[in-house]
């Protein structure tokens, strides 16, 4: 009978276990929503645009008379710190995803989402990729770190940021 219990108990535990079809709900889980880029569009997604306010800023680099900021996810900004009683904003380079950068010999390297891409600077406000390493961070995590709560994306798209749910905390 001890035998009987004991084998009977361990299967009893595993049917139960498994007769429940429990899924996660991403969406209620995390307080953010993925802002999502089909990865053809993240290739060609780098652009030079005309200044702009900061919406979210985060690490800043300074290069010679230029400061560079990132504004989270969404690209750099130029600062002209020549005068630097009088800096002036000089312009945005949009870059999806970006969360981090270094500058040497007038060569950008920031992370654009999930590739690394080098961004000639020298004839500013003309810009041009000079290098694109495909595939080698990992894609953005959501600021409260939920992001694995079974969170399926159509393929062939890329995290590029993630924006705050309304009527979250």
């Amino acid at each position: 009978m001890k035998k009987l219990i004991l084998t009977a108990l361990p299967v009893a535990v595993i049917v139960l276990l498994t007769a429940f079809d429990w899924e996660p709900d991403w969406q209620s889980a995390s307080g953010y929503a993925p802002v999502l880029m089909r990865k053809d569009d993240l290739r060609n997604s780098i652009i030079w645009q005309e200044a702009r306010d900061f919406q979210r800023p985060g690490k800043i680099y300074i290069y010679g008379s230029t400061i560079f900021i990132v504004d989270v996810y969404k690209g750099i900004h130029l600062i002209n710190n020549t005068d630097r009683t009088n800096p002036q904003k000089s312009g945005f380079i949009l870059i999806p995803g970006v969360l981090d950068l270094a500058v040497r010999d007038s060569v950008i390297y920031a992370d654009n989402a999930i590739d690394l891409v080098a961004i000639d600077i020298r004839a500013l406000p003309q810009i041009s990729i000079l290098d694109r390493v495909e595939e080698v961070f990992p894609e953005p995590v959501a600021p409260d770190m939920m992001w694995w709560w079974g969170f399926r994306k159509p393929e062939g798209t890329v995290v590029v940021g993630w924006n705050k749910k309304s009527g979250r905390p």
